[in-house]
Parts: C-alpha cells; sequence; structure tokens
C-alpha cells in the first residue's frame, strides 16, 4: 500500500467516525447538558459532562484533550483509539515499534 493510499484511508476513517460520532464530540467538547448525550439529538437527563457559565467556553481545549486521553481508558475500542490519534498512541507506548504519523 502505498504512503498517500495509506493517509488517504486513515482520513476516510477519521471522517466516517466524525459523522457517526458527531453528537457525542460535540457534547463533551461543548459541555452541553442535553444534546449529544450517548450520540442522541436530546436525553432528559443531564450530563455529568455539562457545564453552565463562563467556564462552559473556557474549557473547551482542556476538554477536547481529555476526549484524546478517554479514548484510550476505554471509552473507545484501542484499535479506533490508535486510529484517530496515532501521535497520541506512539507518545505514550501504544503504537510499538511503529512510525508515529502525527495527530
Amino acid at each position: 500500500m502505498g504512503k498517500y493510499e495509506k493517509k488517504l484511508k486513515e482520513m476516510v476513517f477519521r471522517l466516517g467516525y466524525f459523522t457517526r460520532n458527531w453528537r457525542q464530540i460535540v457534547h463533551l467538547a461543548l459541555a452541553t447538558e442535553h444534546f449529544g448525550v450517548n450520540n442522541r439529538t436530546y436525553s432528559p437527563d443531564f450530563s455529568l459532562f455539562g457545564k453552565r457559565g463562563p467556564g462552559k467556553f473556557l474549557g473547551i481545549p482542556e476538554r477536547i484533550r481529555m476526549m484524546r486521553a478517554r479514548a484510550f481508558m476505554g471509552f473507545i475500542p484501542l484499535k479506533d483509539a490508535v486510529r484517530l490519534f496515532p501521535g497520541y498512541a506512539a507518545r505514550h507506548g501504544y503504537l510499538k515499534g511503529e512510525e508515529n504519523s502525527g495527530d
């Protein structure tokens, strides 16, 4: 498999993952209270990750970093986490002997 073909395949995987889970990603990044909980458009239950006030927007970069870390804590299959974040996987020993291809 060529270098560009592999990169294209990984990009398609990432885009597909995002399109299937965009509600959950938005929920965790923006700390919504009802939208995106369990990857649903609306949940009647309040989310543990939901926030109100100025911390809702100031904490976006930290919540995005935590989404990446949670991916490797078992929130998603490890195989998918490694494909989504190969740079993080390489830095933390999940890619033993493989090249770091960046995040």
